[in-house]
This record gives structure tokens, C-alpha cells and sequence, in this order.
């Protein structure tokens, strides 16, 4: 049984994965640049400077990502003040669970602080975390895994006895990185075989989370 799971948000906890897609590919459009959803896909879980090389190397122009992040956040949050903020299914029941189990649970996101803020005044999930680690808390983004060893850390849980749940896989590269054991939740993509081989176990939603524990 694992001792603590860690988990992305947008798109495994949030169902806001989708909203950063579309408005990110949507302003690329117009501002002239052809790129793909695959593209975007690409650049998923990636810590701002990261994804702002990954952009650069993209288009050549380090000042793209900064640009649709910017667009992202503010249609975002005018999407949850409307809206309020788009849960994934069994995410309160998977939580809760945890919880009566004395499994901890630590939340580890390229999202800011800002933008976690928000979140977390539209909704009550902050209360199940043991430990919240933002891209602003680590000097390197995924890929790299810092985000996930400082969770570690955190938590005063060995590695070995911890599951990353992500949906993305620069995540799972992260993670699989620094020897965690790796669960891929399904967003809205579908990974090929090879990338697949980043995770060490595949759901299609957190419903089935606790065959694993």
C-alpha cells in the first residue's frame, strides 16, 4: 500500500486542462501562428520556463508562452467566476477516501500561487492537501522532477513508498525521473505505447483509484 499520493491538478483533479488547450491555441491562431493541439499538448505539465524554451524552440519567439499564458489565466479565471470551477469526476469521494485511510495526499502543480488561489476560493479541495508544492516553489519545471522531490520531502515519506498520479507526460517523465511509481489518469489525450511506458499503472478515471492501494 502506498504511504502518500501526489497529485497534478489540471487535469486530474480539475477538469481544466481542456479551457487551457482551447484558449492557448485559439490566440495562437490569431495571432498568425499555425500551431497544432499537438503542439499544445506537448507543451502540457511544463514549468514556465520550460515551456517558455519550448515555445522559443517552437516558433522562435521566447515571448509567445508568456503571452498565451497571460490569455490563459485571464479567460480562466472569467470561465470560474462564471462558471465556478470544473471538477473531475469522484474527486471529493477519491480525496475522502485517502483520508480515512491515512494515506497523505500532496498536490504538485506548474500552476502559480495566483492561480491556485483562485481555485481554492471556488472550491474546498485545498483542505485535503498535507502538502501544496506550485511552480513557484521550485526553481526547474517538469520535466524535471524537483516539483515531486520537494513534495517528497514535504511529506517525510521515502519515494518508494509514494504514487504520482498525472495526466501529462512531461509529469510522468518527472516522476519517472526520480524512480516514483506512476499512475497516468486519461485527460483528453491518448498516449502512444511508447509514452505509456512512463507510467507504471493506467486509469481511465479516479474511480478506480483505490484498486492500487
Amino acid at each position: 500500500m502506498f504511504k502518500a499520493i501526489i497529485f497534478d491538478l489540471d487535469g486530474v483533479l480539475i477538469d481544466t486542462e481542456k479551457l487551457n488547450v482551447h484558449y492557448k491555441y485559439s490566440l495562437a491562431k490569431k495571432l498568425g501562428y499555425n500551431l497544432t493541439l499537438d503542439d499544445i499538448r506537448k507543451s502540457l505539465g511544463l514549468g514556465k520556463n520550460e515551456a517558455t524554451k519550448y515555445y522559443q524552440n517552437l516558433v522562435g519567439n521566447d515571448k509567445l508562452y508568456p503571452i498565451l499564458s497571460k490569455y490563459r489565466r485571464e479567460q480562466t479565471k472569467q470561465y470560474i467566476l462564471k462558471y465556478g470551477v470544473p471538477l473531475k469526476e469522484y474527486v471529493f469521494e477519491t480525496l475522502s477516501n485517502l483520508k480515512s485511510k491515512n494515506i497523505k495526499i500532496a498536490l504538485a502543480t506548474s500552476s502559480s500561487k495566483s492561480l491556485l488561489s483562485l481555485y481554492f476560493t471556488f472550491t474546498d479541495i485545498q483542505k485535503y492537501f498535507d502538502v501544496i508544492v506550485s511552480n513557484d516553489d521550485v526553481t526547474f519545471g517538469k520535466p524535471n522532477p524537483e516539483i515531486f522531490l520537494k513534495a517528497a520531502e514535504k511529506l517525510k515519506i521515502s519515494i518508494c513508498d509514494i504514487l504520482v498520479v498525472e495526466d501529462s507526460l512531461n509529469g510522468l517523465k518527472a516522476a519517472k525521473s526520480a524512480k516514483f511509481q506512476t499512475l497516468y489518469i486519461k485527460d483528453q489525450w491518448k498516449m502512444t505505447r511508447k509514452e505509456e511506458a512512463y507510467a507504471n499503472y493506467k486509469l481511465k478515471s479516479l474511480k478506480y483509484l483505490d484498486t492500487l492501494y
